[in-house]
């Protein structure tokens, strides 16, 4: 029987974190996994409930998907801790995210795990906003999460391990000599870094040409998640989830090409006439909409760009958007804050 590809993962994939997750599980702790979509969260999720398997330390583990359970969460906690009494359980949580009322969710696991807490323990799998939004995951009255860990996307070392792993999986024939090029254009992306191997393998794209490459569907996906990324959160933030280096650059070839000229479909159909850069600025407005965004937030954007700019002439820039969009959308100005986007009805 062939092997499928979550087999072929070693047990220190993600530089070790099985072992570490497994550790502080055994402990009775409750851990968070976070990632960016793409980087390896179903990844890892595979690769946990593979080797958790293997090792036997839980006597029941069991698992929801809010995308696919129709029970409310506590609710089948409860049922499952009553089904399987003195026995020591495992839940693993993916796409918490999507949850509603987190906090309040989060209170009332916490209730369920009394009085034997360490027969209870949760394994959550959740988005960046763990990193972005840490206050919507603790419990309304508790620390729910003894542990979080953030998958950041792989350095070179780890890249190159998961492009052998996919050539060697798929039959793609990569040379090694592009392996270095790859990496600059995904980033470490673990999505991106299989796509760019994939399209290479069949000879189809030019490295000479990297902008082809977006034009490969998977590919855009990522980046354009990506870019609403890259507008809504700022350096440090950005630093932290691994999207800019530590001399705050876009550490993807492809994802700055692509954010460089992003402009949103609605806003280029509704707008034809507008110049790139009086889309762009609409755009970074829009896609930010329901948001105050000042002069210095738009600058910083633009920096990581790599586009000149000044705050005066962003000003003015937004001054003559004002009149050229005010059939479908109002730019208010907010005195000493910045811009504030909003629908005309």
């Amino acid at each position: 029987m062939n092997k499928s590809y979550f087999e072929l993962l070693p047990r220190d994939y993600f530089d070790g974190l099985y072992e570490k997750v497994m550790k502080d599980l055994k402990k009775g702790d409750n851990v968070c996994v976070s990632a960016i979509y793409g980087t390896g969260n179903r990844t890892f999720l595979n690769l946990f409930f593979r080797f958790a398997e293997e090792d036997k330390i839980f006597d029941k583990i069991v698992y929801f998907d809010p995308q696919r359970n129709l029970d409310n969460l506590a609710s089948f906690v409860k049922g499952v801790k009553t089904k399987n009494r003195f026995q020591k359980i495992l839940v693993v949580i993916r796409l918490f995210e999507k949850i509603s009322n987190k906090r309040d969710v989060l209170e009332k696991l916490n209730s369920l795990r009394q009085p034997e807490p360490e027969r209870l323990t949760f394994l959550v799998l959740a988005d960046h906003t763990v990193v972005t939004e840490p206050e919507n995951y603790l419990a309304e009255t508790a620390t729910f999460f003894n542990s979080h860990i953030y998958i950041r996307p792989f350095n070179k070392k780890e890249s190159i391990a998961m492009m052998e792993i996919t050539n060697n999986f798929f039959g793609w024939k990569v040379n090694e000599n592009l392996y270095d090029e790859i990496y600059e254009l995904s980033g470490g992306i673990g999505r991106l870094l299989k796509y760019i191997c994939k399209e290479t393998s069949e000879g189809k794209l030019d490295f000479k040409r990297p902008e082809v490459f977006l034009e490969i569907p998977q590919i855009n996906f990522q980046v354009e998640y990506l870019t609403r990324i890259l507008f809504n959160y700022n350096n440090e933030t950005l630093k932290k989830l691994g999207l800019l280096n530590e001399e705050e650059k876009i550490r993807s070839k492809l994802l700055y090409l692509y954010a460089k000229y992003y402009r949103p479909v609605l806003i280029k159909e509704l707008f034809p006439t507008l110049s790139n850069l009086e889309q762009q600025v609409l755009g970074l407005l829009y896609e930010l909409k329901g948001k105050c965004v000042s002069i210095d937030q738009i600058g910083d954007i633009f920096e990581r760009l790599d586009r000149e700019f000044s705050p005066w002439a962003i000003y003015k820039l937004i001054s003559r958007l004002k009149p050229k969009v005010k059939n479908n959308f109002e730019i208010l100005s907010i005195k000493g804050k910045g811009y504030y986007l909003r629908s005309v009805s």
